[in-house]
C-alpha cells in the first residue's frame, strides 16, 4: 500500500511557480473583470511563452485558448495552478490540481483565515489536501505571481523589463501597487509574490528562496504577521547577511495584552519587539509604502557600502539648508570638501556663486548658471566633487519650477544629460538626482519624461524630492551596516539554535535551579518570591545584596554579621505585589530597633489588607547608582525576547529600551547598552562591563535562560543598580510558566 506523497521542498515548488513551462488557470472566465479572466488576459498580453491551460466547466474557448472542463482533462501537467473559483469550489479545485501532480498551487480566492476561526480550519483542510499529493500552496487570499524572465504577471500594467528587485507581500493591494506603479519610479523587478494568508508556505520559505536566487539583488518584504516568527527571523537574518532587505511592518498600532505580571511582560507583542527583530536580523525597517519604493529604487542601482558623507550640488539655497538638516536627522552629514576640491571649484565659479559654506561640499548655483553651456559647467563640478576622497555620494538637485514657462525644457535637459553622462557614469561615488516640480499636471508629465531619460542616459537613481534621495542614502547605509552586523563569529547561529531547541549550558549547571522551579510549579506557585529569585540568580554569579529572610510569624531575629544599616525591609509573596502602593517596602532604616518596629507595623498593616504574605526580607541598602532593568519575556510572534532599559517605574514609558531576540551574545549585549545612551556614564568606573556581564549571565549562553527558559515566562530584574564597577540586583521577580499546554511557546508563532 502506497503512503502519502512526500511533501516537496519549498524551493522546488517556488522554482516551479516562478519559472513555469505550463500554467493552468482554474476558473478562467469569459466575463471581463472577473479574476479568472483578468489573470488569463494578463498572461496572454505579457507574452507568456509556455502553455496556458484555462479550466472552465463549459469547455469551449476563453480568450481564444481551448478551455478544459476539468483539471484531469489537461493534456499535460502544469508547473503552476492559479485558482480563481468561488470559495465553496476551492477545496475541490485544489484536490484536482494536487491529484494531477501540480507542484505549486496559488489560491487567489479570499474568505479564509482573514475571516477568523472557521476560515483557519478551512486553510488546514486545503493544506492537508495539497500535502497528501505532494503539492505546496501559495495563499490563499492573494493576487498572483510576477516573474519578469518568465513573463508571468497578474496585471497588464506591469513593466516586464527584468531587474534585480524582488518583493514578498502579505497584502495583495500593495503588491499590485508596487508592480503597476514601480516602473514610474525606475524600479525593475525580478520577481513579486503575493503570499496572502500563508496557509502552507510561510514567509520564511520565501525569504530562503530569494536568498538563493541569483537574479534577485534586493528584497522588499511587507509583513503583517508570520505563522512562525522565530523561523522568519532566522531566514531574514540569513538573507540580510548577503542581500539588502527592506521590511515594511503592517499593524504597528496593535496593543499588548491587558493583563501582564511584570514590567517586562508589557513589551511582549509590541511593535518595539518587531523593530528590534528587524534590526537584529540586519534588515532595514521602512515606515511607509513611499519609503519602501524610494529605498528599493535606490538600492537596485547604488553600490554596496555606507554612504554617509554627502555632497550637494544644485539650485536653491533654502533647499540646501533643509537638506543639511535632513542629512543630520538620517544619520548622514554634509561632506567637508578637500583643499584640492575647493581650489578647483574656485577656478570654475566666481566668488559670489558656488561659495562653499564652512568648507562644506555644497555647490549652489542659479538655474541659468547651473545649466549654462548645455550643462558643461555642471559636468565639470560633478567630476571635481566626485574625485574628492571625503565624499561618499553626490546628490544633484535641480529645481525645474523656475523653468515652468519655457517650452524648451525637455530638449535642453536632454542635452544637459548628455553632457553629464561621462561625469556621472565614471567610477567614483554614486550620484543621485532629484528633479523637483510643483503638482501641476504639466510639470509632473515633464518630470516623468525627464526622469525616464535620465535613467537611460545617466544610469543613476532619480527622485521626486531632495529628501527622498537623502532617505535612500540612509537606507542604503543602514542595509550595508546591517550586513556587517550579521557577519557574526562562526558558531553563533548554531549556539542560538541549540539553546532555543532546549539544550542547556554546562552539564548539571542548572540542575538545582530546575528542581526548585519544578517544585514551585508543582505547588501551584505563580512566581518565585524575591528572596528565592535572588538566591537563584546568585547561583549564576549575579550580584545580589546581603540579606536575611524572616518568616511570616517569627519574632525579629538577630541579624547576620556583615548585614548593617541602612536597611531595606520588604514583604515576600508568590503573587504579583506592588510593594510601594501597598506599603510593603520600607527603605533607609537606620538601626535594628527601627527595623524591628517597621516589621511589626508592616505585618499588622498587611494582615488587615488580607494579603497572603510568605515572610519578609531584610537587606542592606544599595548605594544610589544608575537604575537599569534587565528582563525577558515570551513574545507571541518571536518567542523569547530580552530587554535592557532605564530601570525603575519609568521603564514602560521611556523610549530608552533595547530589545533583542534570545539568546544574546557579547556584541548584542554591548550594542543594547550603547542604545540606552548610558555607556559613557558607566564607562569611567568599569560599570559598563559589569552590566554587560550581568546581562549575559541572564540571557547569554550558559546563563539563567539557557537552563530555565522552558520553565519561566518572565524574568524581571528591576532595578539593577549599576555603580562602582558592580551591577547589583536590587529587586527581582521570576514568573513561572504554567504547567499548561496552551502556555506561550518559546519558538514564537504557531503552525496551523
Amino acid at each position: 500500500m502506497n503512503g502519502p506523497a512526500p511533501v516537496p521542498d519549498p524551493d522546488a515548488a517556488l522554482r516551479s511557480a516562478f519559472s513555469p513551462a505550463a500554467i493552468t488557470i482554474v476558473g478562467a472566465s469569459r466575463t471581463p473583470g472577473k479574476m479568472g479572466h483578468v489573470t488569463l488576459r494578463a498572461l496572454t498580453e505579457a507574452g507568456f511563452r509556455g502553455r496556458l491551460y484555462p479550466v472552465n466547466p463549459g469547455g469551449g474557448t476563453v480568450l481564444g485558448l481551448p478551455a478544459y472542463p476539468r483539471v484531469a482533462d489537461l493534456p499535460g501537467i502544469p508547473d503552476l495552478a492559479l485558482i480563481a473559483v468561488p470559495r465553496p469550489s476551492v477545496a475541490g479545485a485544489v484536490r484536482e490540481c494536487a491529484a494531477k501532480g501540480v507542484p505549486a498551487i496559488q489560491i487567489l480566492t479570499s474568505g479564509y483565515g482573514e475571516t477568523g476561526g472557521p476560515g483557519r480550519s478551512a486553510e488546514q483542510e486545503l493544506r492537508d489536501i495539497a500535502h497528501s499529493h505532494g503539492s505546496r500552496l501559495i495563499g490563499p487570499n492573494c493576487v498572483g505571481i510576477f516573474s519578469a524572465a518568465a513573463r508571468v504577471t497578474w496585471t497588464p500594467q506591469a513593466g516586464l523589463v527584468p531587474g534585480g528587485v524582488s518583493f514578498i507581500s502579505q497584502s495583495g493591494g500593495l503588491a499590485y501597487d508596487l508592480l503597476a506603479g514601480g516602473r514610474f519610479h525606475g524600479l525593475a523587478f525580478d520577481k513579486i509574490v503575493s503570499i496572502g494568508n500563508c496557509a502552507d508556505l510561510d514567509i520564511a520559505d520565501y525569504l530562503r528562496f530569494f536568498r538563493n536566487e541569483r537574479s534577485t539583488t534586493v528584497v522588499g518584504l511587507y509583513v503583517e504577521g508570520p505563522r512562525d516568527g522565530r523561523r522568519m527571523f532566522d531566514e531574514l537574518a540569513a538573507l540580510a547577511a548577503v542581500k539588502p532587505v527592506l521590511v515594511l511592518k503592517g499593524g504597528r498600532s496593535g496593543t499588548t495584552a491587558p493583563s501582564v505580571t511584570s514590567h517586562t511582560g508589557r513589551i511582549a507583542g509590541s511593535y518595539r519587539v518587531w523593530q528590534a527583530a528587524i534590526r537584529q536580523a540586519g534588515a532595514v525597517e521602512v515606515r511607509s509604502f513611499a519609503e519602501l519604493v524610494t529605498g528599493l529604487a535606490g538600492l537596485q542601482s547604488l553600490p554596496p557600502g555606507p554612504r554617509r558623507r554627502v555632497a550637494l550640488v544644485g539650485n536653491g539655497g533654502g533647499a540646501t539648508v533643509l537638506a543639511a538638516d535632513s542629512c543630520a536627522e538620517h544619520g548622514l552629514e554634509i561632506a567637508t570638501a578637500g583643499t584640492g576640491t575647493r581650489a578647483g571649484l574656485a577656478g570654475l565659479l566666481d566668488a559670489v556663486e558656488g561659495s562653499l559654506p564652512a568648507g562644506k561640499a555644497v555647490v549652489e548655483l542659479p538655474i541659468d548658471r547651473l545649466l549654462s553651456g548645455d550643462g558643461e559647467l555642471l559636468a565639470a563640478v560633478i567630476r571635481l566633487v566626485r574625485e574628492d576622497a571625503c565624499v561618499d555620494a553626490v546628490i544633484l538637485h535641480i529645481n525645474l519650477i523656475p523653468l515652468a514657462d519655457r517650452n524648451d525644457v525637455p530638449a535642453s535637459m536632454h542635452t544637459v544629460f548628455g553632457r553629464l553622462r561621462t561625469a556621472v557614469r565614471r567610477s567614483g561615488p554614486p550620484v543621485l538626482l532629484a528633479l523637483r516640480v510643483t503638482a501641476d499636471p504639466g510639470q509632473v508629465a515633464v518630470r516623468r519624461e525627464l526622469a525616464a531619460a535620465a535613467r537611460s542616459v545617466l544610469g543613476c537613481p532619480i527622485f521626486h524630492e531632495l529628501d527622498d534621495a537623502i532617505r535612500c542614502l540612509a537606507i542604503g547605509s543602514a542595509a550595508s551596516l546591517g550586513r556587517d552586523h550579521r557577519a557574526a563569529p562562526a558558531g553563533t547561529a548554531a549556539t542560538a539554535r541549540r539553546l532555543r531547541s532546549g539544550a542547556r549550558g554546562q552539564p548539571g549547571s542548572g540542575a538545582g535551579a530546575r528542581a526548585e522551579l519544578q517544585a514551585a510549579r508543582a505547588r501551584g506557585d505563580a512566581a518565585l518570591d524575591e528572596a528565592r529569585a535572588k538566591a537563584l540568580l546568585a547561583g549564576y554569579l549575579l550580584d545580589t545584596p546581603r540579606g536575611r529572610v524572616i518568616s511570616r510569624d517569627d519574632e525579629f531575629p538577630p541579624l547576620p554579621a556583615g548585614l548593617g544599616p541602612p536597611y531595606v525591609l520588604k514583604a515576600l509573596a508568590r503573587v504579583p505585589l506592588h510593594k510601594t502602593g501597598l506599603g510593603a517596602v520600607q527603605v533607609g532604616l537606620t538601626s535594628a530597633a527601627e527595623l524591628s518596629a517597621s516589621l511589626d507595623r508592616m505585618r499588622e498593616r498587611l494582615s488587615r489588607s488580607g494579603l497572603l504574605i510568605d515572610g519578609f526580607l531584610v537587606e542592606e541598602l544599595i548605594p544610589a547608582g544608575t537604575e537599569i532593568i534587565i528582563g525577558s519575556t515570551v513574545d507571541e510572534s518571536f518567542g523569547r525576547v530580552v530587554l535592557v532599559g532605564v530601570g525603575g517605574t519609568l521603564v514602560e514609558a521611556t523610549p530608552r529600551v533595547a530589545i533583542r531576540l534570545w539568546p544574546v551574545c557579547a556584541s548584542d549585549a554591548e550594542e543594547m547598552i550603547a542604545d540606552l545612551g548610558v555607556s559613557e556614564l558607566l564607562a569611567a568606573d568599569g560599570s559598563a562591563r559589569a552590566l554587560v556581564c550581568a546581562l549575559l549571565r541572564v540571557a547569554g549562553p550558559g546563563g539563567v535562560l539557557s537552563d530555565l527558559h522552558d520553565l519561566v515566562t518572565d524574568i524581571d530584574l528591576n532595578p539593577v543598580i549599576v555603580r562602582a564597577g558592580r551591577a547589583t540586583v536590587a529587586d527581582a521577580r521570576i514568573v513561572l510558566r504554567p504547567a499548561d499546554p496552551a502556555a506561550p511557546t518559546e519558538s514564537g508563532g504557531q503552525h496551523g
